[in-house]
């Protein structure tokens, strides 16, 4: 029971959402917030199919009847398989990575846009990539970079993107399980204080 979530699913044949997102909190709270999250999101990309009008939608929803001031980070990207483009908003998320096994990985530059469910008049706005064959989109949650071991350092950015650079050419299944592996091994048993969410996907 927790408020990290992941979701893809496709609009048409040629074109596929997905979306990582952390709902701040704990327990029972945080996971009714977060279905609420994947609801919303669902419902109004496949009714509009457009980025900007889901997100300031969502956002807006979420802020209407929120008692306990819960608020969550989220980024949702399009993939158009046909046109080999990446678009993509992000309301407060860690920033994904793209790249590929032979030019390395970077991490894509945020749009402007902070959390969703606090400020129904927040701006977002819009980013795009192109995308090339062999490319991988990956996306996580901070309970990946803040993974802390025994002596409370943090897994950290810079940690992730290093360790992507020395990975050999493998499947997206692959990298996620390595990359679960990695910053397991980096704990070293220490108790985490956050859920770990972790989506790649491969071109």
């Amino acid at each position: 029971v927790g408020g990290d979530f992941y979701d893809a699913f496709a609009l048409d044949e040629d074109t596929v959402c997905v979306a990582v997102g952390d709902v701040a909190g704990k327990g029972v709270p945080a996971a009714l917030f977060m279905v609420r999250c994947i609801t919303l999101l669902r419902t109004q990309m496949l009714q509009g199919r457009d980025l900007l009008q889901t997100i300031h939608s969502v956002n807006a929803m979420l802020c209407d009847d929120n008692p306990m001031c819960m608020f969550v980070t989220m980024m949702v990207c399009l993939v158009d398989v046909r046109h080999a483009r990446l678009d993509y908003v992000n309301g407060g998320h860690n920033p994904a990575l793209l790249g590929n096994f032979r030019d390395g990985f970077e991490f894509l530059a945020q749009p402007r846009g902070i959390l969703l469910g606090i400020d129904p008049d927040t701006v977002y706005e819009k980013a795009s990539r192109n995308l090339s064959p062999g490319d991988v989109l990956l996306m996580y949650t901070d309970g990946i970079t803040e993974a802390m071991n025994p002596v409370n350092e943090e897994f950290s950015d810079r940690r992730l993107l290093g360790f992507l650079a020395r990975q050999p050419a493998q499947s997206v299944g692959e990298l996620v399980r390595a990359i679960h592996h990695a910053v397991r091994d980096f704990a070293a048993g220490a108790e985490q204080s956050d859920d770990l969410t972790l989506l790649a996907l491969g071109f």
